[in-house]
């Protein structure tokens, strides 16, 4: 599952989570319509859910839903085996089936107390359940997806929840005037650099012509003198100058 899906994924069932204390393992009511589907992209759906809802998950189905996929069991005859193969749970009407949509109404009831995981294809299905708040709605196109919570999930998640953030806020508020009261925080205080006295720059300045000191013979005071340059002269040269002389 790639990074983004799965972050959607999480956040999703964070949200069931805290406002609607959805838990593991996860309860699924399944219905014929994502049977089919899953038949027809090859989908496991055991080993497909429960790796995109990353933990353990209990399938369930109706006996509505059962009834439903035995009339069409002539049209798709593998749809029958995969739905019974899941766990059947009682949804008070043994006597006479109902539509696939008034059972899983009467399932989810009006706050989904046991916290069930529908998993359908069927629109009708999808629209009625999407009023009752805190039930997540799964569908496959081409894979497995689940939809944002309703805007009726959302709106009671947030107004049951105002007294908790204005009790949030004020124990913030709190805090804030002890740390205040606490740390004392001290004056700032803009200490100004001292200008200093900039100097010649010493690899930039020449070096000093060392001069050799002797002391005069009369008055005991040190004079300077300079040293000659002594230039070198060949032995051709002195030769010329000693045969010139004679």
């Amino acid at each position: 599952m790639k990074i983004l899906r799965e972050k959607k994924v999480k956040k999703i069932l964070a949200f069931y989570k805290n406002y609607f204390h959805f838990r593991t393992p996860y309860q699924v009511l399944i219905d014929g319509t994502f049977c089919l589907a899953a038949l027809n992209s090859h989908l496991d759906i055991n080993d497909v859910l429960s790796k995109y809802l990353q933990s353990e998950i209990r399938l369930f189905t109706t006996s509505c839903a059962i009834a439903e996929a035995h009339s069409l069991e002539k049209l798709f005859p593998g749809l029958l085996p995969q739905l019974c193969s899941c766990q059947v749970c009682s949804c008070g009407h043994k006597k006479k089936a109902v539509s696939v949509v008034e059972c899983f109404k009467s399932m989810v009831n009006n706050n989904n107390n046991n916290h069930y995981i529908l998993c359908t294809q069927d629109k009708k299905i999808q629209k009625v359940l999407r009023k009752t708040p805190g039930v997540p709605i799964i569908f496959i196109d081409r894979t497995v997806c689940i939809e944002q919570p309703s805007k009726v999930s959302q709106q009671i998640a947030t107004d049951g929840f105002d007294g908790e953030v204005e009790e949030l806020n004020y124990e913030d508020k709190v805090l804030n005037q002890l740390k205040e009261r606490i740390l004392v925080k001290k004056p700032r205080v803009d200490f100004k650099k001292q200008k200093s006295k900039k100097g010649a720059n010493p690899l930039s300045c020449k070096k000093k012509k060392v001069v050799n000191v002797v002391p005069s013979k009369d008055n005991g005071i040190k004079k300077s003198r300079k040293r000659r340059k002594k230039y070198k002269v060949s032995s051709h040269i002195k030769e010329l100058l000693k045969n010139i002389q004679q």
